[in-house]
């Protein structure tokens, strides 16, 4: 383990978990931090389409405009549920005992991200005759904007900087919880490989 070097989190994870757990767990935290970005990124399109929207007059025009933003909120929501999909992975495979008890934390926000992508993903079964239009509670929504919430049949969204600062507190609590963890994991591996390689 001597030509280790312990630059990130996920290669600390890498070593300290086993076989292809290491692989899954190190994987999963990489994405988590990518996505994230992505997410800011999607954000501030969704921000930036939100405005024009609101300067726009003209129906036409607004449809226009309103039909990017559910295409730009619909990237945001998958952003959303991979980062939910990765910290499950993390949560199975890493072996840091921190992993759980944070997913546990921020589950209801992450299914709440997750179900929206969701709703736009199969958007086709909630038009009128589809299969889970009787599931919804308003099935004459099919998306609207209300300043920064998106509603769909019945359920709300924010799509706002509040819910992109949302997310960032769960990636740095991740950030900050993981890393002295499998630092640790890691000393006392190397520790006891040290001590093997003595005997």
């Amino acid at each position: 383990m001597g030509y280790f070097h312990t630059r990130n989190t996920a290669n600390l994870i890498q070593v300290t978990a086993s076989g292809r757990d290491g692989v899954r767990a190190s994987v999963a935290y990489d994405r988590i931090l990518l996505y994230f970005q992505a997410a800011r990124t999607q954000q501030r399109r969704i921000a930036r389409l939100i405005k024009n929207y609101n300067l726009f007059p003209s129906d036409p025009a607004r449809r226009t405009a309103l039909s990017q933003i559910f295409t730009e909120i619909h990237f945001y929501f998958i952003a959303w549920k991979t980062i939910k999909e990765m910290f499950e992975v993390l949560s199975h495979s890493s072996g840091l005992s921190c992993i759980k008890p944070l997913l546990s934390r921020h589950k209801q926000l992450l299914n709440h991200y997750g179900d929206g992508r969701d709703t736009l993903e199969y958007y086709r079964d909630r038009l009128p005759g589809g299969a889970r239009v009787q599931k919804m509670s308003a099935p004459w929504d099919l998306g609207n904007l209300h300043g920064t919430d998106l509603s769909f049949g019945g359920l709300k969204w924010d799509v706002g900087p509040s819910s992109i600062e949302k997310l960032k507190t769960v990636v740095k609590q991740l950030e900050r919880e993981a890393r002295p963890e499998a630092e640790a994991k890691y000393q006392s591996l190397r520790n006891t490989r040290k001590a093997s390689a003595i005997c």
